[in-house]
């Protein structure tokens, strides 16, 4: 039996654990024959023993755990360490953890205990919550299973006027339900598999893998977003398990934009016109400017920045303009989001989507997961960050009327 798993099970009776604190391998090994069930190695006296000085942190998280190491060799006994508060932020504990545990000291994983892949998990959560740039303009709903049905309100006819006894019902139906009998509408949610992989060589230096890891973390978080910002536009190839993007959805309903026929000569720029021309497409999708994003790709920003009717942070102030939605202005009221997922321009093309948030929401099965393993055949670890959601309209577009995404298409040839 494992040390970890005999030291588990000796924490779940009720007699006390003696477990004297150690400072170097000879004592821990008198402390075994002295027949002691565990050890303690005090991060003071470690710190005393090892630079005769107070224990205030001088002791770096290798020195630490080569010290661990040496005490769990000599003693064969399960070790509990001081690890102080873990040497920096969640993402330092994670790695002092590994390094402790590669050492021999023993992590039960008591109720008390805190839980470290679910701090790394919360830490790489934040972090993807600030890259992400188009993702933050929709709300997110929590679903339990990864697929799951939410009602939705049907929409209303006006009501009767007259004496008269009711003959017809005023909320619109679902298709397959009878007429004049009420019935909500129904949207169902799914959340799609995001996962991403990142190998670490055995060889790497500890205290370099230490300075890397937050920069690791980072790389991660801007993997992920950028696929989530991508699957939103473009959808997912996930077939029947993934989901329709912004450029799906919009169909058939666009704007010309960058027309070499147009009238007056050729169109060489995007303007915040062509993008209110679009948000008078939509119907009451467009009534309400504070329902809408406007998505522009990076290379037609600039056309938008020339146009007197763009008004960038200068203008509507820097709470319009954050680092979290990526919002860097706004056309009449509706703020506009650069996006650099747009598809490659090309004839045919989006440049950019006139969108209404309130009418999509994204389907999230619970949060970032985090998992470490050891490849002993290619001598790397692997950390695997993981997620599970999706996209959808809560209510599909009616024809060509009232439509919540259009789209702006380069048409020259």
């Amino acid at each position: 039996m494992r040390l970890t798993t005999k030291f588990k099970n000796r924490l779940q009776q009720p007699s006390l654990i003696m477990a004297p604190g150690v400072v170097d391998a000879m004592n821990a090994r008198l402390v075994a024959e002295a027949g002691f069930e565990a050890i303690y190695m005090t991060g003071a006296g470690t710190t005393a023993a090892r630079l005769g000085m107070p224990d205030v942190g001088l002791l770096s998280v290798i020195e630490m755990a080569d010290n661990a190491g040496r005490i769990a060799d000599a003693s064969g006994l399960p070790l509990i360490s001081d690890a102080d508060t873990g040497y920096g932020s969640p993402v330092n504990v994670f790695r002092t953890v590994s390094l402790f545990e590669k050492a021999g000291v023993v992590y039960a994983g008591s109720g008390n205990a805190p839980d470290i892949a679910q701090t790394v998990s919360t830490q790489i959560e934040k972090e993807i919550m600030m890259e992400l740039k188009l993702a933050q303009a929709f709300r997110e709903i929590a679903i339990n299973s990864q697929t799951q049905v939410l009602p939705i309100q049907t929409d209303a006819l006006p009501a009767t006027w007259g004496s008269n006894a009711a003959t017809s019902g005023n909320l619109t139906n679902r298709p397959q339900e009878n007429a004049n009998q009420y019935n909500a509408n129904q949207v169902i949610l799914k959340a799609t598999r995001l996962v991403s992989t990142t190998f670490m060589d055995n060889n790497i230096d500890e205290e370099v893998l230490v300075n890397l890891m937050p920069m690791l973390i980072e790389g991660v978080a801007r993997a992920h977003a950028r696929a989530v910002d991508d699957a939103i536009l473009n959808g997912t190839s996930g077939g029947a398990a993934g989901f329709n993007g912004l450029e799906a959805l919009a169909g058939s309903v666009k704007v010309d934009v960058l027309d070499a026929n147009a009238s007056g000569g050729t169109d060489l720029a995007v303007t915040a016109a062509e993008f209110l021309a679009a948000r008078k497409l939509m119907g009451k999708y467009g009534m309400n400017a504070s329902d809408l994003v406007y998505v522009v790709s990076q290379a037609r920003y600039y056309d938008l920045l020339a146009d007197a009717a763009f008004a960038d942070i200068t203008d509507v102030g820097s709470d319009i303009a954050t680092k979290i939605t990526g919002t860097v202005g706004a056309i009449y009221g509706t703020p506009v989001i650069v996006s650099d997922q747009i598809e490659a321009e090309a004839n045919g093309a989006s440049v950019g989507y006139a969108v209404n948030v309130r009418n999509h929401v994204i389907p999230r099965l619970r949060g970032v997961s985090i998992e470490q393993d050891y490849e002993v055949m290619n001598q790397r670890n692997v950390i695997v960050a993981s997620q599970s959601l999706g996209f959808n309209q809560l209510r599909p577009n009616n024809g060509t009327t009232d439509v919540s995404v259009v789209a702006l298409k380069r048409t020259d040839a």
